[in-house]
């Protein structure tokens, strides 16, 4: 009686193998924000209405939202100095 050969997989220990994604380190890229100079990492936030590269959290909070909205940000920005 013959033996059977027994398929080998390049690298692969089992065919159902799992990676735990936890212990995988990613780098991310750190940008700058053209609104504020501040450095930031992730995806950025669409900076609709004005034409420009992605902006920070922050920025997205602060500036894109209320001019969405209408809201005119300079008075915003008085008040918090007052």
């Amino acid at each position: 009686m013959e033996k059977k050969k027994s398929k080998k997989t390049k690298g692969l220990k089992s065919e159902n193998q799992v990676i735990n994604l936890n212990s995988v380190k990613f780098e991310e890229e750190v940008k700058i924000c053209p609104l504020c100079g501040k450095p930031y990492t992730g995806w950025g936030n669409n900076p609709s209405p004005l034409e420009m590269d992605m902006v920070c959290d922050e920025c997205n909070l602060n500036v894109i939202i209320p001019l969405r909205f209408g809201i005119d940000i300079t008075s915003i920005q008085k008040n918090e100095e007052i």
